[in-house]
Formats: structure tokens, sequence, C-alpha cells
């Protein structure tokens, strides 16, 4: 059971934050061209080194478009076979994460925050 990520889901959701949150937008639902306006983030847990590249392209354009502007990561950086280096792309499109630590329930995985 993950826990403590449906706990953080669920208090993004019902909660009042600093930054209001006015919708979402599903992986199964994404489409780049309907993406409109400024100040988006992008969270992934657990699929960003499965996605494949040109999939990943999508997400990373609105990146340089300058549409996305954060993105909270949970994974581990997993080469093996037709994984992509997702981290290598968001180091050059954002620079180093403004947080970064590792999991204290999953060895290798770690949380990052990015903003640009």
């Amino acid at each position: 059971i993950d826990l403590g990520h449906f706990l953080l889901r669920q208090y993004i959701v019902n909660f009042e934050l600093r930054e209001k949150v006015s919708s979402y937008v599903y992986a199964q639902d994404f489409e780049t061209n309907n993406i409109q306006g400024r100040g988006y983030t992008i969270i992934n847990q657990d699929s960003f080194p499965e996605i494949p590249e040109e999939s990943l392209q999508k997400y990373f354009q609105l990146i340089q478009n300058n549409i996305v502007s954060k993105v909270i990561s949970y994974n581990h950086l997993d080469l093996r076979g037709d994984h992509t280096n997702y981290r290598d792309k968001l180091l050059n499109l954002m620079g180093n994460p403004q947080i970064r630590f590792e999991s204290k329930l999953r060895d290798g995985y770690f949380i990052e925050i990015f903003t640009k």
C-alpha cells in the first residue's frame, strides 16, 4: 500500500494550497495541443524511466515552451533495456532540483522537485 502517496494526493486535492490547483490532466488524457496557459506542474511517480522517448518528449516540450514550470518526480534512474534517462533531460531543461532526497521507504528512489 502506498499510503504516503495516497495521503499526499488527498492533501493536494482536499486542502487549500498557496497555489490553487485548478485542473488535472491525467496521462491517459494527455495531448499537448489541449494544454493552454502557464504555470503547470508535472507530477510523476514510478513511470518516467519507462515512458518511451517519443512520449516523454511531449512532456518536455511543455517545459521548453514555458507551459510547465515545475516537475515533481518520485522515481529511480533505471537505464536497463529501453528505459530512458529522463533525469538528464530534466537537468538540461530545468537545472539542478531545488529539493532532492532519497525515499525512506524505497532504496534508490528519489523525490525531486525541479522548478524553472
